[in-house]
């Protein structure tokens, strides 16, 4: 039976070189026709100031358009919701929407150098995650890539884990557990992404969660 999963990414420090990113026909691999799409409610709970959170967004929309797959990003207040006030925010989440949190507190089981975390609720098919700015800051600092960049492509690979689950870790692309200077240096020339198996996954899942919404609703 599937239950509540967490999945997380971590920035390791390891000289190591992983392979470079999949490449799909017509980059992506994906039909002609309607695009998937995914929404992401951005809440940004640390205070953070923008500058470094557009060049995230943007990185973050072109990795999944690599993909094949649209990415709807929505600025949302922390705090409170106000159910039926009109905010895309505040409404209900659709089959392929999540909550996507930018924090600058790690919890209590975080390790010093997880730059994100997944929790997943796979008997629900719905979940949320989160990424670590201070941890995007470090890893900028060691390495030759931005913290926007950074933090674009740890969204990236949280969403993935949200549409293929906890065990979605792969040996090479935007999926790789443990980061170091290959996926360091890959992100810096908007060279990290998900691998043609991974993209297709991806838009396949996207796929049977728009499907079902439409199903249930009949």
């Amino acid at each position: 039976m599937k239950g509540r999963s967490t999945a997380s990414l971590v920035a390791s420090l390891a000289l190591t070189w992983g392979a470079g990113p999949g490449l799909g026909r017509d980059r992506s691999g994906a039909a002609k026709g309607p695009r998937p799409t995914i929404t992401l409610r951005v809440v940004n709970e640390g205070g953070i100031e923008r500058g470094p959170l557009k060049p995230a967004e943007k990185e973050a929309v072109r990795i999944f358009s690599h993909s094949g797959i649209d990415l709807v990003w929505l600025n949302c207040d922390p705090g409170q919701a106000v159910w039926g006030s009109g905010n895309p925010c505040q409404r209900e989440l659709g089959p392929a929407e999540f909550w996507m949190r930018i924090v600058t507190r790690r919890t209590a089981v975080a390790t010093a150098d997880m730059l994100g975390f997944t929790d997943l609720d796979e008997s629900q098919d719905h979940g949320s995650a989160g990424v670590y700015y201070p941890a995007a800051v470090k890893m900028a600092a060691q390495w030759h890539a931005t913290v926007g960049e950074i933090l674009g492509a740890a969204i990236a690979h949280e969403v993935g884990h949200l549409i293929l689950g906890a065990n979605a870790h792969s040996p090479s692309g935007v999926m790789f557990a443990h980061w170091g200077r290959a996926q360091f240096e890959r992100i810096g020339i908007s060279g990290l992404n998900f691998t043609a198996d991974q993209a297709r996954m991806l838009r396949e899942g996207v796929e049977r969660r728009t499907g079902k919404a439409v199903a249930a609703r009949r």
